[in-house]
């Protein structure tokens, strides 16, 4: 299963993800196109992110708030709004969201798409602001193609396929069925032994 879940991808990485249906395909695997419903992913995880930041620097603010950068201040100042029924109705989400997988993951054993939605980018951005012409809305928004997996709660593994043009690496991620960690793993190994990718290292500048 090849897709990007409808987020917006850098043209290299989308490119590199889908050459890699060969090799899949030589291992014995059936490859087709297609995604599950990842309705409501995004509201939960930050609804999650919220929360769980607050809890862990909420009480740290009043005290050293001039140390907490601003990324740990907006999930502080999201998480304070959470209320009961709300977290209520997205565990709701959640569990509608992880019965929607465990359907389309009876029909297919491996769900494949891109690790990381953009090249590595320069450590002195802080995050990318915008791919492929969609601006990002926060500064984990060009993570969904991970977290993404992570709300839905599938294990998963970032396997390296390729080099950019640049020579920057590129990740497959391979998202197994719940509870499938070791068909993830075989799956990751054979490719990773199909490829040896891993094994290669780009020219120094």
């Amino acid at each position: 299963m090849f897709k990007d879940m409808g987020l917006p991808c850098e043209p290299e990485v989308k490119s590199a993800v889908q050459a890699q249906r060969k090799v899949f395909e030589s291992l014995g695997c059936i490859v087709e196109d297609g995604e599950p419903d990842f309705r409501d992913a995004n509201e939960c995880f930050l609804a999650w992110r919220h929360w769980s930041t607050e809890l862990a620097f909420g009480d740290l603010l009043a005290t050293h708030g001039d140390e907490l950068n601003e990324y740990i201040h907006w999930h502080v100042e999201e998480g304070r709004k959470l209320t009961g029924p709300y977290l209520s109705r997205i565990e709701a989400k959640r569990t509608a969201l992880y019965q929607r997988m465990c359907g389309f993951k009876g029909e297919y054993e491996f769900f494949l798409l891109p690790v990381n939605q953009v090249l590595p980018f320069d450590v002195n951005v802080h995050y990318p602001t915008e791919i492929a012409g969609v601006k990002m809305e926060n500064y984990i928004a060009w993570m969904k193609s991970a977290y993404y997996i992570s709300t839905a709660g599938n294990p998963a593994i970032s396997v390296p396929c390729a080099f950019s043009a640049s020579g920057l690496p590129i990740g497959i991620q391979i998202v197994g069925r719940h509870h499938d960690d070791w068909g993830v793993l075989q799956l990751a190994y054979a490719f990773e032994q199909a490829t040896n990718v891993g094994k290669r290292r780009p020219a120094v500048v």
